[in-house]
């Protein structure tokens, strides 16, 4: 069980291009509802090659090392995008809420859960992953950094047209290597896990996504649950009481 005097913190991992300021309004909606919120900005975001994965698996894993081990507490995280590559490779196993409470150790992770959130296999790259499902609106540079062309439709295609212009106009250069580096562990087959399927998600199918959780599913021997909400590929901006809600169902 949940402490019985607080709320566990929500550790929110942003995706590929995006930034800890796309997250200010689902964080506003959490914490008006009890919850404290934190969301680190990942180290590849704006940084040449070959940064990627690894490092941003190393930044969830320091935030939860210092929420866990350095103050006690229960963190639900919630990874959207490439967010669940960098979390499913920090969130390790040693941040168990229930192998830490057979420790006699206070806090721990709660819960994953995915926003339309890449899962991949041992070592999977994201653009393996999505090979059947190549993104062909991401350009490339000499300087191995990437840019989506259409983010307004890709990212945003539920939102109104001024707010997709704002938050396009947010996002960052990100090197190639976030999508062709393997990851190197599953964190999602240690912890409670929760997929939120985004129906009408432009960047990452539906239906890729319901291949994602089987195919983690098979090779972990889990069982993910889903949820289902319409959104776009971002419920954190165009439906962020949805997501609270689903936080909420699962404590």
């Amino acid at each position: 069980m949940l402490s019985a005097t607080r709320k566990p913190i929500i550790l929110f991992v942003h995706g590929s291009w995006h930034t800890p300021r796309h997250f200010r309004r689902v964080r506003d909606v959490f914490e008006l509802h009890g919850y404290e919120t934190v969301c680190p900005r990942l180290p590849s975001i704006g940084q040449p090659p070959p940064s990627g994965p690894i490092q941003d698996g190393a930044c969830v894993r320091d935030e939860l090392r210092r929420l866990v081990e350095g103050e006690g507490k229960e963190v639900v995280v919630v990874a959207h995008s490439y967010g669940g590559v960098a979390a499913q490779q920090g969130a390790d196993a040693e941040f168990m809420r229930k192998l830490r409470a057979g420790r006699g150790l206070s806090g721990g992770v709660v819960h994953m859960l995915y926003l339309s959130g890449f899962l991949l296999r041992m070592g999977e790259s994201l653009a393996s992953a999505r090979a059947e499902q190549p993104m062909n609106r991401i350009l490339t540079d000499g300087d191995g950094m990437s840019v989506v062309s259409n983010p307004e439709w890709s990212f945003y295609n539920d939102l109104p047209a001024d707010e997709q212009k704002f938050w396009s106009s947010e996002l960052v250069p990100c090197p190639v290597s976030m999508s062709t580096t393997p990851v190197t562990k599953a964190a999602y087959a240690h912890h409670p896990v929760t997929y939120l399927l985004c129906e009408q998600d432009e960047a990452i199918s539906i239906s890729m996504q319901q291949r994602m959780v089987q195919r983690a599913n098979d090779a972990a021997g889990i069982s993910i649950r889903t949820v289902r909400c319409s959104s776009g590929h971002s419920p954190y901006l165009s439906m962020p009481e949805i997501v609270l809600g689903v936080v909420n169902q699962l404590l």
